[in-house]
């Protein structure tokens, strides 16, 4: 559009257009977020004056109580989108204990061209920071006005002629936001914060970023971002902040390069508590430009996509995955409480029914539970979940995960789990159940495949970790297995589902000393489990030690019917003693009562004796699992 007799600042080679809000550096746009360009506004109306650095800020922002490092920073910024360097400044002078001084010669120019000739570049998209502040505004909460009054502002400290592809990286970690101020019931927030990041940058497909059980083991004030990254092996690493100013949030984020810690990027804000929507909405989607050059129109869409419009459902739902993060009995109890509390406050929360459903399905493994009481729940909340959004990868996960141990439709399940990958390749869980499915099923080589790429998406997870050995000791691959286990022993040396399946390991290779001394570490250094005295009763068995067998058996037997011992377990001590009617009546038994564990039958190298017996036959097919691999 042309307008007649338009104002133009020009300084070097420099143009500044104060009402399209772009600069010109030889005719080519520079790009500059909204406040950095207020900024660089406010010095070349008063050049040749000294700007205190508390009126830049009432100008910049007006009637806002903003720390004065934010000033420092984006003139810092400023300084070197005009070419600046440390020793040459040209054009900003700092006055030591005062403020700025605009030193150079600025002209005041008309024309009747808005925008000059032989401009280059994207205008919208140098004008876009301005618009969405519009954008982003939640209509139900907050007008225009609250994101302007709010202050924020987003950096690149890279050179003005940085392209998009040198910010690019292929993988970040979220870090538990640092929680400043009062302590307590805020515990969850920084973590909560995270997680919402997570779930919305885990939709943009060209980088990967590692789930919220990764990053929790970070949630220490004083842990080093970029040794974090480099443990998490990632490329970059986004830390924050948090506080609670009475009713507003103050955020600052910071993305950093984990190999020199290097900063990419960085956002401050202050916002009313109850728009903390629109904060992860810009983060989001701040962070995912900074990361890669163009954004597709569905990316934008799902990084604008919010669950819930209810804050009081968003801060249950927070509090509620916290605690199912923490895999404890009391923990998964309490988020299920928090769940529905959210689910309560919206009904149509898909996201809290995904969680109530991931509560549900490791309370029985976690929290002993009846099979029956908790998988059914769980499929019952991840129903809703897809009723509600049938793009969540959670949920059909967890559902595959109902289908495959609980109700063994195979088939169903694994549509299930190749759904859930599809919508989310870099699901670590996905690919880890998956995993244990094709393994299960003997599908050997596909398993180690789906072990490594979970291992890769989380590669601090100790369970994920420990499981790349199994597709090997199924396999009948016991040395392999045990480099595998070793391996991960260096990571977790103390780690139980670690000693148990190293032990199991020398059980098959015949080291029955090492097996049986591992059992019994492990019995001493934790509290009494049925499963460990029913593992060394089986190894004992094994060995040729019988009436230690028998011994821990009766102990073993005593848990049999209060749940606390699957029924698979005792079938692998009957299958040991070579007891086969009594192996094949608790085998019925595990698969009358549902006992997960069973699913394991087709390979287990425990049940070896009982293959050539017709019932061994007849007892894959109640299962619904092929005979032959």
């Amino acid at each position: 559009m042309r307008q007649q007799n338009k104002q133009f600042y020009e300084f070097g080679p420099f143009r500044l257009d104060p009402v399209e809000r772009l600069l010109y550096r030889d005719g080519e746009v520079v790009t500059l977020t909204a406040k950095i360009f207020d900024i660089l506004l406010v010095f070349v109306r008063n050049s040749g004056r000294t700007l205190d650095k508390e009126e830049v800020m009432r100008e910049v922002w007006p009637d806002q109580l903003v720390e004065e490092g934010n000033l420092t920073r984006n003139v810092s910024t400023l300084r070197k989108a005009l070419g600046e360097s440390r020793d040459d400044h040209r054009y900003i002078v700092t006055i030591p204990g005062r403020g700025y001084r605009f030193v150079a010669d600025v002209r005041e120019t008309q024309a009747e061209d808005a925008e000059p000739s032989g401009v280059k570049g994207d205008i919208s998209d140098v004008r876009r920071p301005a618009r969405r502040k519009t954008i982003l505004s939640l209509t139900a909460c907050v007008a225009l006005a609250a994101l302007t009054a709010a202050g924020f502002y987003a950096r690149r400290p890279a050179r003005s002629n940085a392209t998009e592809n040198e910010m690019a990286v292929s993988s970040v970690a979220v870090l538990p936001f640092k929680r400043l101020g009062a302590e307590g019931d805020d515990e969850y927030l920084g973590l909560g914060m995270a997680d919402s990041l997570i779930t919305k940058l885990s939709n943009f497909r060209k980088i990967v970023v590692r789930p919220t059980s990764a990053v929790r083991r970070y949630a220490a004030r004083d842990q080093d971002p970029a040794a974090a990254g480099r443990e998490l092996k990632v490329d970059s690493v986004l830390e924050g902040s948090i506080q609670r100013l009475d009713d507003r949030v103050r955020v600052t984020v910071r993305l950093a390069r984990t190999s020199d810690g290097q900063e990419l990027w960085s956002f401050h804000c202050d916002e009313q508590c109850s728009d903390v929507f629109t904060l992860q909405d810009i983060i989001s989607t701040r962070v995912a430009e900074a990361l890669a050059s163009k954004l597709s129109g569905e990316e934008r869409k799902l990084l604008a996509k919010r669950y819930t419009a209810s804050p009081e459902a968003y801060q249950h739902y927070l509090k509620g995955r916290y605690f199912w993060g923490r895999r404890t009995d009391e923990g998964l109890k309490k988020g299920i409480d928090y769940l529905r509390q959210a689910i309560d406050q919206d009904p149509n929360y898909a996201l809290a029914f995904a969680g109530l459903a991931d509560c549900y399905a490791l309370l029985n493994v976690y929290g002993g539970a009846q099979l029956k009481e908790a998988f059914p729940r769980a499929e019952a909340a991840a129903e809703q979940a897809l009723a509600l959004d049938d793009s969540l990868a959670e949920a059909h996960t967890t559902r595959a995960y109902v289908e495959y141990y609980y109700k063994r439709n195979l088939a169903e399940a694994e549509r299930e789990f190749q759904r859930a990958l599809e919508l989310n390749p870099n699901y670590a869980t996905a690919n880890q159940w998956y995993a244990e499915y094709l393994m299960y099923m003997g599908r050997f080589e596909e398993s180690a495949a789906k072990f490594k790429r979970a291992q890769k998406l989380d590669p601090l997870s100790p369970i994920i970790t420990v499981q790349q050995g199994l597709p090997h000791y199924y396999s009948r691959q016991y040395n392999r297995a045990e480099e595998e286990f070793r391996l991960a022993q260096k990571l977790e040396p103390r780690f139980t589902p670690l000693v148990y399946m190293l032990a199991m390991c020398y059980e098959e290779e015949g080291k029955f000393e090492e097996a049986i001394a591992l059992f019994q570490a492990a019995m001493a250094g934790y509290p009494p489990s049925p499963r460990m005295t029913a593992s060394l009763a089986r190894v004992y068995a094994t060995s040729g030690r019988r009436a230690e067998a028998r011994r821990l058996l009766k102990q073993a037997l005593a848990h049999a019917d209060s749940r606390r011992l699957a029924p698979y377990y005792v079938a692998q001590i009957y299958a040991r003693l070579d007891e086969k009617d009594q192996a094949f009546a608790w085998l019925a038994r595990a698969c009358e009562e549902r006992d997960e564990q069973i699913v394991m039958i087709k390979v287990d190298p425990k049940m070896d004796g009982l293959r050539s017996d017709p019932r061994f036959t007849e007892l894959l097919r109640r299962i619904g699992l092929p005979s032959s691999s």
